[in-house]
């Protein structure tokens, strides 16, 4: 059982990594893809 926790829990990191080089590279970054000028 806590084997599985942590292989969720390296999951969930994995995730949040992604999410966060996605916002980086593409909302935030003036030149990404997403970025709207608020």
């Amino acid at each position: 059982q806590m084997r599985d926790q942590l292989l969720e829990d390296d999951r969930m990191k994995a995730l949040q990594e992604e999410i966060v080089e996605f916002f980086l590279e593409q909302v935030i970054d003036p030149n990404g893809e997403y970025y709207y000028p608020l």
